[in-house]
């Protein structure tokens, strides 16, 4: 069996800016999703990113909400 199918990727993976949006900032952020099962690491999960309306640099009051399912048997998350 591929460790594909016994390490599946993490799905549902969601990515949103919290903050004061602006039409002048043009910054999209991308996020992938890893898991680490006691037999190895799965694949990436798809990618989700902000839009397009961030500020160059994350901080306070501006943040990206990122969220995805649950992995079953993990035992680790790397967030990309």
């Amino acid at each position: 069996m591929s460790s594909a199918l016994q390490n599946p990727a993490p799905t549902g993976l969601t990515a949103r800016y919290q903050g004061q949006g602006n039409s002048t900032f043009t910054t999209t952020f991308y996020y992938w999703v890893q898991a680490l099962y006691p037999s190895g690491w799965s694949a990436l999960s798809t990618s989700a990113n902000t839009g397009a309306y961030c500020p160059a640099a994350l901080s306070g009051g501006n943040f990206a909400n990122v969220q995805w399912n649950p992995a079953p048997g993990a035992i680790a998350l790397i967030l990309y």
